[in-house]
């Protein structure tokens, strides 16, 4: 809706007719705003997820190995009741 305001506000200082709602949604303005914030958006979650896997890779010390049998054994005895 912000999107909508601030494009009726340049329409109106270039001197132009504001745009509806319905009409604002068909707009090249909300589709390139739309597509560039999506593009950030994986963008982010890429270079999140190529940094986990190599933290995962590297050895961090936040990552597990899930298939490490020592992860396995102290989860177990973590779950026992003393």
């Amino acid at each position: 809706m912000c999107g909508w305001h601030v494009h009726n506000d340049d329409l109106q200082l270039a001197g132009e007719s504001i745009l509806t709602f319905d009409n604002y949604l068909q707009s090249g303005h909300f589709w390139q705003a739309t597509g560039e914030n999506w593009e950030s958006e994986f963008l982010q979650m890429g270079f999140y997820v190529m940094l986990t896997v190599y933290l995962y890779q590297k050895g961090s010390t936040e990552s597990k190995d899930p298939e490490n049998s020592s992860n396995k054994k102290s989860i177990a005895s973590s779950a026992q009741p003393s």
